[in-house]
């Protein structure tokens, strides 16, 4: 087999340009998807925080869970903690629902709400 033939039959040797060429092209979806998954991304709830919630969620179950169990209202349908119903309603501000839970309105009592 003559040389000229032999030269045409081999596969080309991938260059370092070849090897550039696919990292630019991968390099990018990969660190936006190490980016995304890693721990550095998560927002982190502090230890306050926490507290707090379980705080909250604990008064919720002695004072509120009687009448609102689930989200619902079971004195008065209309009044729910359903997104839908306290905008309806205008309880629709962080200010105005702690006004509503400390100071109660139309037929939630008062006496239940003890803020800490």
């Amino acid at each position: 087999m003559p040389l000229q033939q032999r030269k045409n039959q081999l596969k080309p040797i991938p260059t370092k340009t070849n090897q550039v060429k696919f990292f630019t092209t991968l390099a990018p979806p990969l660190a936006a998807a190490f980016l995304l998954f890693s721990p550095i991304c998560i927002t982190l709830v502090s230890s306050a925080q926490t507290l707090d919630i379980l705080r909250g969620a604990s008064l919720f179950r002695q004072t509120c869970i009687g009448c609102h169990d689930a989200g619902g209202n079971i004195i008065q349908p209309g009044s729910t903690l359903y997104t839908k119903d306290l905008q309806r309603n205008g309880v629709d501000t962080e200010e105005e629902i702690y006004r509503v839970t400390y100071y109660g309105k139309g037929r939630m009592p008062v006496r239940y709400i003890v803020i800490v």
